[in-house]
């Protein structure tokens, strides 16, 4: 979102046609399952719709992982059982029917042949590259096949007379009342808006960075970068300033909104997104904290932006957990034979950002039993509604 709602030349915000996939992970890698899956796709659907050019949106159905009955020998070491799927596929339809957004699920030109286990073998070696879920070079195209197909379908019944007409202008958008999504969370999506610090550039590590024991920006493979550390115990203290006009910091464009005014104490004032390395290997488990303002630090100003400085000396990064108004852990490593982003998510109260400034707190925990690494890379930022 951050990085690019405030940002008019970015892809999303020039595209005519946007295709999202997110079957497999809405339902694996959610917590809350179903609903999880309605909450965030209508999540994403509100973001979408009003964008200026006014895209055509397709939600997409491209991978699915099969259920898998343990202990019984197959060539892959376990076998599937005939025709059950893990997808989210059934659960994202009711609230793309209720916006009138397409959904196109390449899972269901295959259900036929699943029922057959020997179908679903030969399926299963050559659509995917892995245990996992990931399409190879066969599957992408039989991917695109699926996709293009229906694109062509919905030209024809458009009718060529449609398509040769201008598009209208567009105007005035409104949004029907959430399904699923709360009223607070929506309006804070929607505000316009959002505060994103990009963690792979030194400019913004350099800014927000208050306290640091044992992480650095450094890249662990070419050309990605993040901030890292890899030992039990290591923390950071990072302090965002929310009160500067809505903007991203690091990349190309930086765009300004109006400053909205200060929520009542006492209510949600923003959504928070961590955004981390989830990995296979060589990775640990993290701890964030929202830390109490108090009397951390205060707010430093030019015309331009402003930063949060500590006053008092922290010993490192260490702040006793008393002063944590919130606080959430993920093991950022999983058996799924891949690397990916993955945003963790706070509701923040307007408590804390009373004092202009959000302070946060990131350390590597020890997991059990102890492992021989514990890398934790933080990538993203992202503040909604402050």
């Amino acid at each position: 979102l951050g990085s690019w709602k405030n940002n008019p030349k970015h892809a999303i915000n020039l595209a005519d046609l946007i295709i999202v996939d997110t079957a497999v992970n809405d339902m694996k890698d959610q917590q809350g399952g179903a609903s999880a899956a309605l909450y965030y796709t209508e999540l994403m659907l509100r973001q979408l719709i009003p964008l200026k050019r006014r895209p055509t949106l397709m939600w997409a159905t491209v991978s699915w992982r099969p259920v898998v009955v343990r202990g019984t020998p197959s060539q892959t070491g376990s076998s599937t059982a005939p025709g059950y799927t893990t997808d989210a596929t059934q659960f994202q339809l009711p609230v793309l029917k209720y916006y009138g957004v397409s959904q196109v699920s390449v899972l269901h030109a295959f259900l036929p042949q699943l029922s057959d286990p020997r179908m679903q073998e030969e399926l299963w070696k050559h659509f995917f590259a892995d245990q996992c879920c990931h399409p190879q070079v066969m599957g992408h195209q039989l991917v695109a096949g699926v996709i293009g197909h229906a694109l062509q379908e919905e030209v024809q019944a458009m009718g060529a007379s449609a398509l040769a007409q201008p598009s209208p202008a567009a105007g005035p958008l409104v949004l029907p009342q959430p399904m699923v999504v709360s009223q607070e969370d929506a309006k804070a999506f929607a505000s316009g808006s959002s505060h994103f610090f990009d963690l792979r550039e030194a400019s913004v590590v350099k800014q927000v960075v208050v306290a640091n024991n044992n992480f650095h920006l450094e890249e662990d493979v070419a050309g990605k970068p993040g901030l890292i550390a890899r030992e039990v115990g290591a923390s950071v203290i990072l302090g965002l300033c929310l009160r500067a006009p809505a903007r991203r910091l690091g990349g190309r464009g930086r765009a300004h909104a109006t400053p909205k005014p200060k929520p009542a104490p006492g209510t949600n004032a923003a959504i928070l997104l961590i955004g981390l390395l989830r990995s296979y290997e060589h990775m640990g488990i993290a701890e964030v904290s929202i830390l109490a303002p108090g009397a951390l630090g205060h707010v430093a100003r030019n015309k331009r932006s402003c930063t949060c400085k500590l006053d008092a000396p922290a010993g490192g990064a260490s702040i006793p957990v008393s002063t944590s108004t919130a606080t959430m852990r993920l093991d950022t490593m999983w058996e799924d034979k891949v690397s990916v982003y993955q945003a963790m998510k706070f509701e923040v109260s307007a408590n804390d950002t009373a004092a202009d400034c959000l302070w946060l707190q990131i350390k590597i925990l020890e997991a059990s039993p102890p492992r021989s690494e514990n890398k934790v890379k933080l990538m993203t930022v992202t503040v909604s509604g402050a």
